[in-house]
């Protein structure tokens, strides 16, 4: 594998691992928000 194929690899990853805890961090947002009505 070319060094350009396993960094472009690695970006791909970091950006689906951002994306994740992204959407972790929302449905943690509308749990407090369903708890505090």
């Amino acid at each position: 594998m070319s060094p350009e194929v396993a960094e472009a690899l690695r970006e791909e990853g970091a950006q689906n691992e951002r994306q994740r805890v992204e959407e972790t961090l929302g449905d943690f947002q509308t749990q407090l928000e369903a708890e505090k009505n």
